[in-house]
């Protein structure tokens, strides 16, 4: 028997709201806009509209995994960030609203940092990459190095950078924060550095909703108690970045502070709040 887009709407927002999905009717509406590649707010307006049974059997197997609490992302295998649409799976954390300030931050003061031809900007712990695909993005001619210690992720990072049409501006390597840049020789001509380590303190992981725990734990949570392993090992081995002018981190909550402590001495340092006022961005004037 065939359903309306309409009665598969209210029987999808229905499902994901007995499942404690938060903002359950908009997730249900975003999942039949992906199957009917719509946007959203034509399955409203199409709401009296047919929908074939096999559309609506694909439909029912996707709400069906967003109501078993896989994060919306994963669900769809996109993700939007900085105007960009990108491919995303449980290879690599999922993009926050968070890190667009990151990438905000870092574009406002890339004409200072006054990038070479010769030299590059670096994305550490790139994820899906996410920043250093945004900024290349909207900087012609900016070179992007992108690295993860985790293959699966450099792996979904080439996809994006590919689909994108950006592969011929991105190198990717794949280890743990600058150890790959060292090891292939091309430390010394890095002149931004941007770096969303994972900085989820372990005791905090409880608290997080289980769409989080979907996501892969080396990139949400430090295995320092006070989360803040990923910058102390970035202390030790940013000295090899000898043409370093800015640097740029996101950092969790109450932890500014002592990510700006740490990074002091290599030149001023801005502190940014995010849209909830939250303190969420280091910058470093090096120099």
């Amino acid at each position: 028997m065939n359903v309306t887009i309409g009665a598969l709407y209210k029987e999808g927002a229905a499902l994901l709201t007995a499942a404690g999905v938060p903002a359950a009717e908009h997730d249900a509406r975003a999942l039949l806009a992906h199957v009917l590649d719509v946007g959203p707010n034509d399955i409203l307006l199409k709401a009296p509209d047919p929908m074939g049974a096999p559309q609506a059997r694909v439909a029912r197997e996707l709400l069906d995994l967003r109501a078993g609490r896989m994060p919306l992302q994963y669900v769809t295998r996109t993700a939007y960030f900085g105007g960009l649409r990108l491919r995303s799976d449980d290879r690599a954390l999922i993009p926050r609203q968070d890190t667009e300030l990151v990438v905000e931050a870092v574009l406002a003061r890339l004409p200072e940092a006054a990038v070479q031809p010769d030299e590059f900007l670096a994305d550490i712990g790139c994820g899906s990459g996410v920043i250093g695909l945004t900024l290349a993005s909207r900087t012609p001619g900016l070179h992007v190095i992108m690295s993860d210690i985790a293959p699966g992720a450099v792996e979904l990072a080439r996809e994006n950078a590919m689909h994108l049409g950006l592969a011929d501006r991105v190198t990717l390597l794949q280890g743990s924060y600058l150890e790959p840049l060292i090891e292939a020789g091309l430390s010394d001509r890095v002149s931004v550095m941007v770096c969303n380590p994972p900085y989820v303190r372990p005791n905090e992981m409880i608290m997080l909703d289980p769409e989080v725990h979907a996501e892969p734990l080396v990139a949400i949570a430090s295995p320092a108690a006070d989360g803040l392993e990923g910058y102390r090992v970035l202390t030790t081995q940013i000295p090899a970045l000898t043409r370093l002018r800015l640097l740029a981190f996101e950092v969790g909550f109450a932890q500014e502070d002592d990510v700006a402590d740490m990074f002091k001495p290599l030149g001023r340092v801005e502190i940014l709040r995010d849209l909830s006022g939250i303190e969420r961005v280091v910058i470093v004037h090096v120099g």
